[in-house]
């Protein structure tokens, strides 16, 4: 299941909201769109993808006029839009539904879980012969950084369906970790024990001389992704906005406790920090809804 919870950064107008949301699962050629805006306006994006997909009965579509055999198991509540009902465990979503859309037509043809996964996640039906881009690698290819901070960002995870494909390992997502974690901090953020930045920037140097070497015997794209990796990697420990934005524990306890103190909770209060500091798209995985056996034990605690 597919979340898009915020596109904007200043301004974006709800219908541009609608077109860019819906590009996972339309199959809609992002670059084009993304081209045939001539100002380039800085985007923002946080999506919640819940790995398995609820059942639309304990979920959006209760349906409480149906026999017991059919309708959800949880119950339902009326939302804020009359007539329409959630399951009894959606009470503060089913309070806001005048501020989002249910889209209810939505299908896949694909059985298998990880096909399905790249389908939505690049908008193009998977081919054995080429992975295609997910939409967080084209936003980062297509706008780039800001701040010093990696465009495109997964928490706590990477998942295969969330990489940049064919673009490169250059726009693959960088991996935020699990943040509802004790004393949770970020790999590759911070610089080993015992080396300085000054040591870090002389390193560098001394790669960047042996690698032009290198490239006078041998270039590959592969060789220029490194080259690349080892620019962004510094840009990134070098960057104190980078480190402030993951310091999570900055945020009040209270917040926090509003979040919820759990994975996702934290993990979309993590994207929301990365957003409001320059980070384009921030993706955060939730699993757990693929029940096979044991269905209402199994979702109850994601309600």
């Amino acid at each position: 299941m597919l979340f898009p919870l915020a596109l904007e950064r200043n301004t974006v107008p709800r219908r541009d909201f609608l077109r860019l949301g819906s590009i996972a699962v339309a199959g809609l050629d992002l670059p084009k769109l993304l081209a045939a805006d001539e100002r380039k306006r800085d985007i923002s994006c946080i999506v919640l993808f819940q790995n398995g997909g609820a059942s639309q009965l304990d979920g959006f579509d209760p349906k409480p006029e149906a026999p017991s055999d059919i309708r959800g198991s949880f119950g339902s509540v009326p939302t804020s839009v009359p007539g329409v009902h959630f399951s009894g465990l959606l009470p503060r979503t089913a309070k806001v539904l005048n501020k989002f859309a249910v889209i209810r037509s939505m299908h896949s043809d694909e059985a298998i879980h990880e096909r399905a996964r790249q389908y939505i996640f690049s908008g193009t039906k998977p081919r054995n012969d080429l992975i295609q881009p997910s939409y967080g690698s084209v936003v980062a290819k297509e706008f780039g950084a800001l701040s010093g901070l990696p465009p495109y960002v997964v928490i706590p995870h990477k998942d295969g369906c969330a990489e940049a494909g064919f673009l490169g390992p250059t726009y693959d997502p960088f991996i935020a970790g699990n943040p509802n974690t004790k004393s949770y901090s970020v790999k590759d953020l911070t610089l080993p024990n015992g080396i300085t930045l000054d040591e870090a920037e002389s390193r560098r140097s001394l790669l960047a001389r042996m690698d032009t070497q290198f490239k006078q015997a041998e270039t590959s794209p592969l060789i220029e992704s490194m080259d690349e990796f080892y620019q962004k990697a510094f840009d990134l420990i070098s960057s104190p906005a980078a480190k402030k934005a993951f310091q999570i524990s900055d945020e009040p306890d209270r917040l926090r406790d509003a979040y919820g103190r759990t994975n996702v909770g934290q993990g979309l209060l993590l994207a929301r920090r990365l957003i409001e500091s320059g980070v384009r798209l921030a993706t955060v995985f939730q699993g757990g809804y693929d029940t096979h056996a044991s269905h209402e034990a199994g979702t109850k605690p994601h309600g």
